[in-house]
C-alpha cells in the first residue's frame, strides 16, 4: 500500500467501546476511558488499486505484551477491498462514498471541537486533493470537509426481501451477511491545509487485531510494517448526526468518533506491507 493518511486519537468511554470489541478481549482502561479516534487514508496503490479508507477506532485492545486500536468500522470505496476485509481479515467493512464538500450535510449533529494549537491547518495545500499523489479535480473550489456515507444502507431493503423469501421457501435461518447502514452521513471530517515540511522517514511495526464478526468468528492478528514521514498537526474537527437520528445504533458512531481529541498525526508518503493474518490467542 502507498499513500497518505491522517491518524487522530481521542478519548472514548470504555462502556461505549465495549459495544464494538469482543467481550473476551481486554481494553486498556484509563479511569473509565480508552483510546479511540479515526484513521483516514488515501491509497494511490494497493493490491486492489487506489481507494479511500476511514477506520473508526473503537478502543485500545490489550493482549500481553501488546496493545492496538480495534476497528469498530472500516469504510472503503472499493468493493474488492471491502470484500477482502470482511472475508479474509475479519474486519467490519462497509462500502462507502467519500466526497469533498464545502459544508457538511449532517443536519442535526454537533461539531466535535479540537484543542487550540499553535500549529495551523488553515494555510498551505489542500490535503484531500493531493493526498496519495492523487489530484481530485472535483475539489478545486476549496472544500473544507470530506463527507463519508455508508453505501451499504441502500442495498438492505432488497437483501431483506430476498432473505425473507429464502426463509419461507427453504427454511434458511441465517442472516449473518446482512448489514444495515445509515441514511445520513457517517461523519464529516475537516480537511487540513498543510505546508510542505521536511522530515525523516521512520519505520514502524504495528500489531493489529480483528475478527469476531459473523463472517469471521475467530479472532485474528496481523502486523503492518510502515515506512512514512510523520508530523503532528492540530486535531481535526468532526461532524456527525445525533445518535437518535441513526437507523441502527451500532452504525451511528458518534460515541466513538465524537470523543475529546488528544492528538493528530499526518502520515506522508506511506509504504505499507501487511502480513497474512494468524489466529489470535488471548493471554
Amino acid at each position: 500500500f502507498t499513500g497518505d493518511a491522517l491518524y487522530q486519537l481521542s478519548l472514548v468511554r470504555v462502556e461505549e467501546a465495549r459495544k464494538y470489541v469482543p467481550p473476551n478481549i481486554p481494553l486498556v482502561n484509563f479511569l473509565g476511558y480508552t483510546l479511540g479516534g479515526f484513521y483516514l487514508a488515501r491509497y494511490s496503490d494497493s493490491p486492489t488499486g487506489s481507494f479511500d479508507e476511514l477506520v473508526a477506532l473503537g478502543g485500545l485492545a490489550w493482549n500481553f505484551p501488546t496493545s492496538c486500536a480495534w476497528a469498530a468500522r472500516v469504510y472503503v470505496n472499493n468493493a474488492e477491498a471491502r470484500n477482502h476485509g470482511i472475508g479474509v481479515v475479519g474486519l467490519p467493512s462497509r462500502l462507502a462514498s467519500f466526497k469533498a464538500v464545502r459544508k457538511p450535510s449532517c443536519r442535526k449533529g454537533k461539531i466535535q471541537h479540537s484543542f487550540k494549537s499553535s500549529s495551523s491547518i488553515d494555510s498551505g495545500s489542500d490535503w484531500w486533493s493531493s493526498a496519495g499523489g492523487r489530484r481530485d479535480r472535483k475539489n478545486q473550489g476549496g472544500a473544507e470537509w470530506v463527507e463519508i456515507r455508508n453505501r451499504e444502507a441502500w442495498r438492505i431493503p432488497m437483501l431483506q426481501r430476498i432473505t425473507s423469501g429464502l426463509k419461507r421457501v427453504c427454511g434458511i435461518q441465517s442472516n449473518a451477511y446482512i448489514t444495515k447502514g445509515l441514511k445520513e452521513p457517517v461523519c464529516a471530517i475537516q480537511i487540513p491545509r498543510l505546508q510542505p515540511q521536511w522530515g525523516p522517514v521512520i519505520q514502524l511495526s504495528l500489531p493489529s487485531y480483528s475478527g469476531g464478526t459473523p463472517a469471521c468468528p475467530d479472532l485474528l492478528k496481523y502486523s503492518l510494517r510502515m515506512l512514512t514521514k510523520i508530523r503532528f498537526i492540530k486535531p481535526l474537527k468532526i461532524r456527525m448526526e445525533d445518535e437518535k437520528s441513526g437507523s441502527n445504533s451500532l452504525e451511528a458512531l458518534g460515541t466513538v468518533l465524537g470523543g475529546k481529541p488528544l492528538l493528530c498525526m499526518s502520515f506522508e508518503k506511506m509504504n505499507i506491507q501487511v502480513e497474512a493474518p494468524e489466529y489470535l490467542e488471548i493471554k
